[in-house]
């Protein structure tokens, strides 16, 4: 008759303790790079480090928020702000897609009739 080994609480903890602190430096390394690459991915595929794209994200946001301030006094003046806020866009798309699409051209305000 084979005798089982008697495994008391302590060693159970202890083994457990001892796999689990020898494995965490790879875990929280791997945790580190999946971090990481949340913040580079994107910027890496548009050709931009995360500095230049953090750079030109604000750019485009304070872009924007000028703009919206431009419709917004116009829809309060008509005269005021009548092109800033579509011209500010046109700009915006030029940047994007000028570098990346040769067939995103400038949109007439025509285009696109209200009624």
């Amino acid at each position: 008759m084979e005798v089982l080994p008697v495994f008391r609480t302590t060693t159970v903890v202890t083994v457990t303790a001892t796999i689990w602190a020898r494995t965490l430096p790879n875990r929280l390394y791997d945790r580190a790079m999946a971090i990481g690459d949340v913040f580079t991915r994107h910027p890496a595929s548009v050709g931009q480090t995360w500095v230049q794209h953090c750079r030109f994200a604000l750019a485009v946001s304070g872009t924007l928020t000028l703009a919206a301030v431009a419709a917004a006094v116009h829809a309060l003046v008509p005269a005021l702000c009548e092109t800033t806020a579509s011209r500010a866009v046109d700009r915006l798309h030029a940047q994007i897609h000028g570098l990346h699409d040769a067939d995103a051209g400038m949109v007439e305000p025509t285009e696109f009739p209200l009624a």
